[in-house]
């Protein structure tokens, strides 16, 4: 099997139970997302962000049984949710790539789609993921454009890692404080150059900022932090006094 961007990808080449959902390019695009499951969802949709314009929740007595509930039948008209776009300016709503897809609900999403692309959607719950609780958003019918993928962009058939470069781009981001030690280690290297912006982030540059550590109350007030809290821990206390009698 061939992966989808590359240019020779065709019909014969997909999975029979891949799920593509195409949309046009350079479009407002309102999207429905519905589940029956008795349990809420991290969604996750990537190189897209996503407007929530409406969010039904079930009656879960009427709705629902001990193994799962109806589909939710909100937002099922297209005129209803067109009218409820329409309500909503644009750019008015939350901007999300990952949303809740409540328990036997509905979230309405507004996205603008930019370049032909291909998109991946799915449950962020890992174990969701790998079950196959996701799909591709094709956006503008994409064909695939060699030049915009690198040399040695791995396909199905190929090993996982292919690199023709004799060397690591950057070291990885170490973070010592991590809890229980789980931070990656100057072993660990970054195989590409658009892996290395936390090269200049502040969280890889701690140590030219400079602030006061250890654990202490720190106030931009005259007094310090310790007397405000003394402050207003008295005034709390003779509050409930007087309520009291």
């Amino acid at each position: 099997m061939k992966a989808m961007l590359l240019p020779s990808f065709g019909p014969q080449d997909m999975h029979p139970h891949t799920a593509v959902l195409h949309v046009p390019s350079h479009s407002t695009v309102l999207l429905v997302w519905r589940t029956t499951a008795l349990m809420d969802h991290p969604m996750h949709l990537h190189g897209l962000k996503m407007e929530i314009i409406g969010v039904a929740l079930p009656n879960r007595e009427e709705d629902c049984t001990l193994s799962k509930c109806e589909l939710n039948a909100f937002y099922e008209s297209e005129d209803d949710v067109r009218e409820l776009a329409a309500s909503i300016p644009l750019g008015n709503a939350v901007m999300k790539d990952t949303f809740i897809l409540p328990a036997g609900g509905a979230v309405v999403t507004r996205i603008h789609t930019q370049e032909p692309n291909l998109w991946y959607a799915h449950c962020h719950i890992a174990m969701h993921h790998f079950d196959g609780m996701a799909f591709i958003l094709n956006v503008g019918n994409y064909s695939g454009n060699v030049r915009a993928l690198p040399d040695d962009y791995p396909s199905c058939d190929s090993p996982f890692f292919q690199t023709h470069k004799s060397y690591p781009s950057c070291d990885c981001y170490e973070n010592p404080n991590t809890v229980l030690s789980t931070y990656l280690t100057s072993d660990y290297k970054c195989s590409r150059d658009h892996l290395c912006h936390h090269v200049h982030s502040r969280a890889a540059n701690l140590e030219r900022y400079h602030f006061v550590g250890g654990d202490s109350i720190h106030s931009a007030h005259d007094l310090s932090g310790y007397a405000i809290s003394f402050i207003s821990l008295v005034i709390v206390f003779c509050i409930a006094i007087s309520l009291r009698y």
